[in-house]
């Protein structure tokens, strides 16, 4: 992640960090530190941030008031960072942790954002159809900016534009479809390494005006397939 040389940190005023936004902390002063996830619940305006209970490789984790843990998470293409001082542990009417406002937090726009190595399928729109005809293509990596998608055949030039459907499950155990449109910046050939090679064709595609809703999918999937990586 590069930094952007002129990106001022956020006031304590215009530190706005979405419900749902997930979140990365590590504690402060200790070599090594583990790495522990959880999700944005809501916030008091300069008092606190409540997240939801720490856990790290699916273990949950108490902090302890007073302690001190370094917050890191991305949005609409930058990643932020803070420090902040756990204040309460609650248990009604679910264990949640409150943590301390940012004083300010200090931003870094992601220009060359990490790719993250995923194998899955997603839907292939047409520009401005999101009901016509459809077909599978396959998404290998991704990241908070765009995804390389391989396919037998092209799927357009350079600066054709389109849309691609992911189904993310969701808390009542349907999935949920987001669609991202794209655009696409390069195209490269190669052959596979199979017993019968064939052709594949690399497409990297930008995302582009995403909505908000999206644009925090995006964020929460690339932070959720990061923190898989680390663990293996």
């Amino acid at each position: 992640m590069d930094s952007h040389p002129g990106k001022p940190p956020m006031t304590k005023q215009d530190v706005n960090i979405p419900v749902g936004t997930n979140i990365e902390l590590e504690a402060c002063g200790v070599t090594n530190p583990r790495v522990y996830k959880a999700s944005v619940i809501g916030f008091v305006p300069k008092k606190s941030l409540m997240v939801t209970i720490p856990h790290c490789d699916g273990m949950p984790f108490s902090p302890k008031e007073a302690e001190e843990y370094i917050v890191r998470y991305t949005e609409a293409g930058s990643g932020y960072a803070f420090k902040a001082k756990v204040l309460r542990l609650c248990a009604e009417p679910f264990p949640y942790v409150h943590l301390s406002f940012p004083a300010d937090v200090q931003g870094a726009l992601v220009r060359n954002a990490p790719r993250i190595p995923v194998k899955m399928p997603v839907i292939l729109l047409s520009a401005g159809d999101e009901t016509g005809q459809k077909r599978s293509v396959a998404m290998v990596d991704i990241s908070i900016a765009g995804a390389r998608l391989v396919a037998f055949e092209r799927l357009g030039s350079i600066g054709d534009r389109f849309s691609i459907e992911m189904m993310a499950p969701s808390s009542n155990t349907q999935s949920e479809r987001y669609v991202l449109p794209v655009v696409i910046r390069y195209i490269r050939e190669d052959m596979s390494k199979d017993v019968r090679p064939h052709r594949n064709i690399h497409h990297g595609v930008e995302f582009i005006n995403l909505t908000t809703s999206v644009e925090r999918f995006i964020n929460n999937f690339v932070s959720d397939q990061i923190h898989q990586h680390r663990g293996s």
